[in-house]
């Protein structure tokens, strides 16, 4: 069992590293996305949708 904490490192090595790089692209992808500066209210509005069977 000498090599045992080699991998236990190495695994959560690849873990932070697999978070590091998913955090990252999320920031990526929301910087690509430009905000509405005239857009008031923060939900969905009614005009977003097709209006449904109800």
């Amino acid at each position: 069992m000498e090599g045992s904490h080699v991998a236990h490192w190495l695994a959560a090595l690849i873990c932070f590293a697999v978070l590091a790089a998913f955090i990252g692209y999320a920031f990526y992808q929301g910087m690509k996305v430009s905000p509405d500066r005239n857009n008031t209210n923060t939900g969905p509005s009614q005009n977003d949708y097709p209006p449904g069977p109800f």
